[in-house]
Order: C-alpha cells, then structure tokens, then sequence
C-alpha cells in the first residue's frame, strides 16, 4: 500500500526558501502579506494527514534472520523511485528515515524525527522549527541497513534518542536523516551515507506548487533553483544505501538483498 503524503513537510521546505526573499521579490503591504500567509499556514496545519504506518516487513526480515540477537536498522522512504530529487511535489512526498533498536528479547524502540508545527517568524528566520521523535516500528520505507550490534552500543544508542533534543528541527541541517546518522553514530555505525547537494524539483514542479498567495511564482521558482542547499536528505539515503553489500531494498511488494537488486 502506497504511503499516505504529508504535506506539511514539502510545504514547509518551499515556504522556508522563498519566504525570507517573498518581500523583496513582491514589496507588498507587509502586514497584509503576511496575513495570507498566515492564513495559508493554518490551511497546511489543518490539511496535515500523518505518514501511513502499517508496514511489518523489516520486523519480520530481523525476526528471520537475526532472531535473537542485538541489531539496529536505519531505514528510509524516498520520495521519487530510483532518485535524488528531495521532494516529490506533485506528491507532496519528502520522504523520512527512521531507526529501529532491537534487544532482541522483544523490545523493540523505533524512532524517526519530524517538524512538529511552525510559526511564521521562524521561517522567516531562518530559526529552527519544533519537532518531535514518533514511534515508527511499522513505517513505511523503501532502503534498509541492518547492523548486528553488542548490548552496549544498543545502549549508547537508546540513550542518544532518550536524550535527543528534539525542539530543533531544520529543514536541510537537522531532519531525519541527521538524526538517524547521528543516532548511529553515538555507537561507532556510520551507515553509508553523506551530507550531498540537494537536488531540487523542476522548474514547471515548483511554479505549479507554490501557493497563489506568491505574485511572480515563475521568479520565484528560478531564485529558488539558483540556491544550493547541502545536507542529508531521505532521498539521497536511499541511492546511497544501494552502495552497502547488506542493503535490503523494498519494491513491488518485495524485499530484496543487494545482490539481487541490481
């Protein structure tokens, strides 16, 4: 089953890129201005739908092939099969990477970070956005890397999420991602993946996405397009993850180990 969207996300990203540039680009009545935008927030906080949770394939790969022992997965949806592109946004998809601790006795901690709300000056800011870590033992996802690993590094690794900060979410340096890396990172696993330029949408993409409270989209879209943003993203996780000898990929309903996938 595909994956409900969330369109908080994506939303978020486009309104964080070209807000702090939407006065000089449009000089509008400010007050005025930011009234619509206040107004087309609200509609993308009361149109928030949560990600599908429903999956069971990677608890069932773990319990088959690591049955009682110490693992730890990091795992990651992608917007877009087989690409780089962070956002989805005909789909309004960005993708999400969680982690998944199993003591191999049955407890089980899954986590993944997530933008929790916004307010308007915070984006305009360029400050960070409050977030929160969700339980995501049956969250979709499309790339996996299981570690076996010892009891102590699973609990280096608890006691990094139990003490994890989780008001300071950002959109490009600290996502989900970030957070899965680092997650793993607390207990010496660095996964195979990197900090990459972030490949936009197209250009027709971002036009036919930007809210029509933005005058002058077409303008928009090409200052957006012109700026770099460097960062891990769920995307490049997934194509990076192919590179690992133990990668598990999920597709057409399937799961399939590295040397089967390509």
């Amino acid at each position: 089953m595909k994956p409900k969207s969330k369109k908080l996300l994506p939303a978020l990203f486009v309104l964080a890129i070209v807000l702090p540039n939407l006065l000089i680009a449009a000089p509008l009545n400010v007050s005025a201005q930011q009234n619509n935008i206040a107004n087309y927030e609200e509609a993308l906080l009361a149109d928030y739908i949560s990600e599908y949770h429903g999956d069971t394939s990677l608890a069932k790969y773990i319990g088959e092939n690591y049955h009682g022992k110490v693992t730890v997965a990091i795992a990651a949806s992608r917007p877009i099969a087989n690409s780089r592109v962070v956002i989805d946004v005909n789909n309004q998809n960005s993708g999400h990477t969680f982690v998944r601790l199993d003591f191999g006795d049955g407890n089980v901690v899954a986590r993944g970070f997530y933008a929790y709300g916004y307010v308007i000056d915070q984006i305009l800011g360029n400050k960070s956005i409050k977030g929160e870590l969700r339980d995501d033992s049956s969250h979709e996802w499309n790339a996996a890397i299981v570690y076996e690993i010892t009891l102590a590094q699973a609990n280096e690794i608890e006691a990094y999420m139990e003490n994890f900060d989780a008001g300071d979410f950002r959109v490009v340096s600290n996502n989900c991602t970030k957070f899965a890396v680092d997650a793993l990172a607390a207990a010496g696993i660095f996964p195979p993946t990197q900090k990459h330029k972030w490949t936009l949408p197209s250009r027709d993409e971002v036009i036919a996405y930007l809210p029509d409270i933005i005058p002058d989209k077409g303008a928009i879209a090409d200052q957006l397009l012109k700026m770099i943003y460097y960062g891990y993203s769920p995307a490049d996780a997934v194509q990076d993850f192919k590179s690992d000898p133990n990668c598990i990929l999920k597709y057409d309903g399937k799961l399939h180990v590295h040397d089967t996938c390509e």
